[in-house]
């Protein structure tokens, strides 16, 4: 029962370092970012039929106005 215990404390322990010693990304996207890239990504959803162009350009337009940066839309 002891052994299974310190395992468990030392795996876990083994785990959470692990976990802590992961990379850190450099940076984070800005606003603008972030909204040039969903705007991206839900071009292709309306390109493939997934939305309409329009429901696209009203989901691009509420980023760039909730997140900032300027609209390319």
């Amino acid at each position: 029962m002891t052994l299974r215990l310190i395992t468990v404390v030392f795996l876990g322990s083994f785990g959470l370092g692990a976990i802590l010693a992961a990379p850190i990304p450099k940076g984070q996207r800005s606003g603008n970012q972030l909204c040039s890239e969903l705007t991206r990504e839900v071009n292709i959803s309306a390109e493939r039929g997934l939305l309409t162009q329009s429901e696209a350009d009203k989901i691009s337009a509420r980023c760039y106005r909730l997140y900032g940066g300027k609209s390319n839309v």
